[in-house]
């Protein structure tokens, strides 16, 4: 397993991810940081940190030569995991 380039690839488009989140939702409800429940009628939001998340875990699968499946589905999943805690805890904060 390559855990640098898992955590190398995972936290910076985990800010990204963040970043388009709260960027959508600027655009779409005027607010820095969606208030309310994250699953509602606007789910914009959500599909940018899929998206970030989902390139996270193809670029690390582009650049590993075993067990490529499983790297990518753990880079995913930790990608999308820094971004739910770190919005969270923003919101927590505003």
């Amino acid at each position: 397993m390559r855990w640098k380039l898992q955590i190398l690839v995972s936290i910076p488009m985990a800010a990204l991810a963040v970043l388009l989140f709260a960027g959508i939702s600027r655009v779409l409800n005027g607010a820095f940081i969606a208030r309310g429940p994250i699953v509602g009628p606007s789910q914009w939001p959500i599909i940018g940190v899929l998206l970030s998340a989902g390139a996270a875990a193809f670029f690390v699968y582009r650049h590993t030569a075993r067990e490529r499946k499983t790297q990518a589905l753990i880079t995913f999943m930790l990608c999308t995991l820094l971004a739910v805690v770190t919005l969270t805890l923003i919101s927590q904060l505003v």
